[in-house]
């Protein structure tokens, strides 16, 4: 398994038979990668403050997060960062932080 910024899962059978998983990039997917699990943070915090989906937990932390390590004050200033500024390897380095509140609480 290889889980960076994207996501990538290869197994060669004792026969040689290879399978794989996954290393579609973040437009298809790679739901364990960082990007991805930066990236639906942010989209479960963006879903609550429109009201969209109500979350299963309260996004306070993931939203005091994201506005620290992005430097911003709200949505509109985050969307620079997905459209104008776009560097998946930023986003993805959101994970370091959230592991770190997860290793505190």
């Amino acid at each position: 398994i290889i889980a960076g910024t994207g996501s990538n899962c290869q197994l060669i059978s004792p026969d040689l038979v290879q399978y794989g998983c996954g290393g579609w990039g973040h437009l298809i997917g790679d739901e364990g990668g960082a990007y991805s699990i930066a990236h639906r943070l942010v989209k479960s915090v963006f879903d609550d403050l429109d009201c969209l989906e109500k979350p299963v937990h309260n996004t306070d932390v993931g939203r005091n997060l994201i506005w620290k390590y992005f430097g911003v004050d709200d949505q509109m200033d985050m969307l620079q960062f997905y459209y104008t500024k776009f560097e998946k390897s930023h986003i993805a380095g959101l994970t370091a932080s959230m592991s770190q509140v997860a290793r505190e609480k």
